[in-house]
């Protein structure tokens, strides 16, 4: 009898299951990885176009994360619950109509308001991803299913940035959305096809409604607040009270309940504890680059947003060519000293490029992204692994919610952050001037390149910090093994 070609690349004939799943993964962690970097290339156009300020602007890129972020450790849970397969089938539905949406957005609020919808397929394929490709592979191979997972990732990091240039000089910023609408459409037919749960679910486990909400409205409220910008205001202040309080009611609501949406257990496992904090300040340092060093190159070198991507493709290309080695590495030797050299390597990085020149240098920049790329590419799939490998199979959608919601705590507070860095050194009304109008004087370049260079030093010594905890994730006597 023949077998279709659908039916036989999704029977067991055609390839373990494992590969089928991480190319499911894959292909979700591209799309948003493909997006965000034409973004940040992006993003002195739209703000023209749209006349907003740097203050919309950050939240045009950040946006999409506060949402993800909001949901993450709820879909986690519903995860653990009912299944992952059907909630990464709707992440490539949500994620292609918001896609769609804000290609026809004609104003920044309604970006925004479009870039909501990105996020509710954000966090179907974020709060999923890992934990199907962790019940996918075995323990001694999962540093390479995390490494082919990451891998596809930084592709669409690559790609990003090498065609940005090309589809916002062609068809306008919006086609940086629309190209998702087919790559979604064929992502929801694989995954219907491929994706399969493994483990058993919780449904006997009550969803604990009080502490989501509780959960959700506190880090909504808190990422709302680092959003406006001005962390001296008096709505920043009376927000960040508002979370606090909901958090003390969130940890008091957990304590009684009788299965709480965040398992206590797992704040006992230190390889996961360690591996979060890590990967919470890598990240924050690390999505500073394209954002600094877009602004910089485009305002202090006059290159254009072509030329801009194309030096950023450096920075995926350096991590893709690691990635996959360094999960196959910690297969063999741990995961501990592999992640503090990429560590190293990338505090390295933010030290260099602490001294960016004046003038145009393509072979500094080019150097410098490429230390970057190397330093993330060996850290990032060890640290997951060391973070993923120790949790019970039954928890690891609410463990890998719990490491996202870190992550993406970090990446939204990102922009603001770095605004409120550099707002130490200039102005960010100045900056907002000298993109609306066009116009930059010599002034304005001296204190600008000065708050740049005093950024990324400030973000060197948060990297710098995670190095400790990245070599205290383990005993010394079990990485010696």
């Amino acid at each position: 009898m023949k077998l279709s070609l659908l039916s036989l690349i999704t029977s067991g004939d055609y390839m373990d299951y494992k590969w089928k799943a991480v190319s499911v993964t894959g292909l979700g962690s591209f799309s948003l990885s493909f997006t965000s970097s034409m973004l940040f290339v992006a993003l002195p156009t739209i703000m023209m176009d749209l006349n907003v300020d740097l203050t919309i602007g950050s939240l045009i890129i950040s946006s999409i994360w506060l949402v993800t972020l909001t949901l993450l450790v709820s879909i986690g849970r519903i995860a653990d619950m009912f299944g992952r397969a059907r909630l990464y089938f709707l992440g490539f539905i949500f994620y292609g109509i918001g896609s769609t949406l804000c290609a026809f957005a004609n104003s920044g609020l309604l970006l925004l308001a479009f870039r909501i919808v990105q996020g509710i397929g954000s966090a179907l394929f974020i709060a999923n991803s890992i934990a199907i490709v962790t019940d996918a592979f075995p323990k001694n191979e999962l540093g390479l299913g995390l490494g082919v997972h990451t891998t596809a990732l930084n592709l669409g990091q690559i790609l990003g940035y090498a065609l940005s240039g090309f589809f916002i000089a062609t068809f306008g910023w919006q086609a940086i959305f629309l190209i998702n609408l087919p790559i979604s459409a064929f992502g929801a037919l694989w995954a219907k096809y491929i994706l399969k749960d493994i483990n058993a679910t919780t449904k006997h486990e009550a969803f604990d409604i009080p502490g989501a909400v509780l959960y959700s409205a506190a880090i909504a409220i808190a990422m709302g607040a680092f959003s406006l910008g001005d962390v001296y205001s008096t709505n920043f202040a009376i927000m960040s009270i508002l979370s606090i309080v909901l958090l003390v009611a969130f940890v008091f609501t957990e304590k009684h309940a009788k299965y709480p949406i965040i398992d206590p257990r797992l704040l006992k496992i230190r390889s996961f504890i360690a591996g979060n904090i890590c990967n919470a300040l890598n990240i924050l340092t690390y999505v500073s680059i394209p954002f600094l060093l877009s602004l910089y190159l485009q305002l202090i070198w006059n290159l254009s947003p072509s030329d801009t991507g194309l030096l950023f493709v450096t920075l995926g290309l350096s991590r893709v060519t690691i990635t996959a080695i360094s999960g196959k590495l910690s297969d063999i030797y741990g995961t501990r000293w592999i992640s503090t050299i990429g560590l190293v390597i990338f505090s390295v990085a933010l030290i260099y490029l602490s001294g960016i020149p004046d003038s145009i240098s393509y072979g500094y920049i080019i150097i410098g992204l490429i230390l970057a790329g190397l330093g993330r590419g060996i850290f990032m799939t060890p640290n997951t692994k060391g973070i993923m490998s120790e949790v019970p199979p039954e928890r690891r959608g609410i463990a890998n919610a719990v490491r996202a919601t870190i992550s993406q705590t970090f990446n939204t507070l990102n922009t603001p952050l770095i605004v409120t860095f550099m707002s130490l050194f200039v102005s960010p009304a100045l900056i907002s001037q000298a993109i609306s109008t066009g116009v930059i004087t010599d002034i304005f370049k001296a204190q600008f390149a000065n708050g740049i260079r005093n950024t990324f030093l400030i973000l060197a010594i948060i990297n710098g910090i995670s190095i400790i905890p990245s070599i205290l994730r383990e005993p010394f006597y079990k990485a010696m093994k």
